[in-house]
């Protein structure tokens, strides 16, 4: 196929594997560390290094996925033979730090108001979230197709036409 950039559809599956493996894994083992710190124990240093490529392939995943929304001075990290500050701002300062401060949220929820509490509100976020992309899809699509409404999605803004 001679592409330079993946697909939609390993796009899609990219970021699956971001929401499904690489977030529950930051989640769970950042509250290992918080709770074994907490009681005095000593921190293996592999789940410390498990956190960080973690928490890198959450960020990465998730920043590749917005890259097609920005306008291209944000989207390379190398642009002239320069590095590119936009990029730093798009990946580092937005989606970076993000990405940290959820999970802070979140970890801040388990350990004050104990694992059901978590467990409602990511099932309420993720409720949602589902209410909400499902409705605007089949209100502008003028269908109820879930499997279809859930694909990679390009908007083409000059027309307002969502392409599947």
């Amino acid at each position: 196929l001679d592409l330079d950039e993946p697909s939609n559809p390993q796009l899609y599956i990219e970021l699956l594997e971001a929401t499904f493996e690489s977030a529950p894994q930051l989640l769970l083992s950042t509250g290992y560390l918080l709770r074994q710190s907490m009681n005095g124990d000593e921190v293996s240093a592999f789940v410390v290094v498990g956190v960080i490529f973690s928490l890198y392939s959450l960020a990465a995943k998730i920043s590749s996925d917005d890259k097609p929304v920005f306008v291209q001075e944000y989207q390379d990290l190398i642009v002239d033979g320069c590095l590119n500050y936009r990029w730093f701002l798009r990946v580092i300062f937005w989606r970076f730090l993000e990405i940290t401060c959820r999970m802070s949220i979140l970890l801040l929820i388990w350990f004050g108001m104990g694992g059901w509490s978590l467990f409602i509100v990511v099932g309420f976020e993720i409720l949602a979230c589902s209410v909400f992309v499902l409705g605007y899809f089949c209100i502008k699509l003028n269908r109820l197709d879930i499997m279809i409404n859930v694909l990679y999605l390009v908007n083409d803004s000059e027309k307002d036409i969502v392409y599947l």
